[in-house]
């Protein structure tokens, strides 16, 4: 629960820091950028669970090792984010004074303001009529239906497909360099051409309805399709880095776009836990 509660605010706060330093036709790759860490993580996760099924050790259990060592990883990141990510620029102790002025003005062409920390209802009420932001919270529970599945077992339905859990681990792999490639390639398209839209219906379509399609309908023992149709169902992850850039583009005044953070990450409402947890199921056996 706690897990829960603390990686819940990661993605809402990088959205409202990418938008207070990057234009709008920056944003989608920047956050790109940062969803990156969605596939590195499972590379790593995939290869921490592999090296972990050869330990035997008595005092821990692997999947605890697992938790105290990314845990600890994570404590020491977040103190180091403290000290050097500054909360907005005009509190960025690296930049001059002129520098402060300039990382301001050149966002004046968003509309969508740095920072207020006033609360107010009425934006509150403006978001939750928005058709805009109901739209894109319907695509987010739409699209994470599938990917909750995908992302929190991936590693069950590999294994499903007949292979070993050393093996299921290692292949894994290939799941965190799909997310990768697709999320750093629709993030350049989506801000190169302004077309985010474009972006997110290929990958909800490609993963969704092609990887999907692949590992339901095809023959039971050919591995190989079944493997690639799970490996594109990794796109639909991808099409959160676009979602994230709608939200914090296209919403002006810091109490809406907290607000559409706030829904945005709600509609997502899947598992954190997910890419620690199938490893741990991979390691038990």
């Amino acid at each position: 629960m706690l897990l829960g509660c603390f990686v819940a605010v990661v993605a809402p706060a990088l959205i409202l820091v990418t938008g207070m330093w990057y234009k709008r036709s920056e944003q989608p790759l920047r956050m790109g950028i940062w969803y990156l860490s969605t596939g590195i993580g499972q590379i790593v996760g995939a290869l921490a669970s592999y090296g972990f099924q050869f330990y035997d050790g008595q005092t821990f259990k692997s999947w605890q090792i697992m938790f105290l060592l990314f845990g600890l990883i994570t404590i020491a990141i977040g103190l180091v984010t403290v000290w050097i990510l500054p909360a907005n620029p005009m509190t960025a102790t690296f930049l001059s004074h002129e520098e402060k002025v300039w990382a301001i003005e050149r966002l004046r062409e968003n509309k969508t303001g740095i920072e207020n920390k006033h609360f107010k209802l009425y934006q509150v009420l403006e978001c939750l009529r928005d058709p805009q932001a109901i739209l894109l919270c319907l695509i987010n529970i739409l699209s994470n239906i599938p990917n909750g599945a995908v992302s929190s077992y991936q590693a069950a339905i590999i294994e499903g497909f007949g292979f070993s859990s050393k093996e299921t681990a290692l292949l894994s792999i290939g799941s965190g360099a799909v997310a990768i490639v697709s999320t750093l390639g629709v993030a350049w398209f989506g801000g190169r051409f302004n077309a985010s839209g474009v972006g997110i219906i290929f990958l909800l379509a490609g993963g969704g309805i092609l990887g999907g399609g692949l590992i339901a309908f095809s023959p039971k023992d050919s591995q190989g399709v079944q493997l690639a149709g799970n490996f594109l169902t990794n796109f639909i992850g991808s099409a959160m880095t676009l979602l994230y850039s709608y939200s914090s583009s296209n919403f002006a005044g810091n109490t809406k776009k907290v607000t559409m953070n706030a829904m945005l990450l709600v509609a997502f409402g899947k598992d954190t836990k997910g890419c620690l947890l199938r490893e741990e199921k991979l390691i038990d056996k």
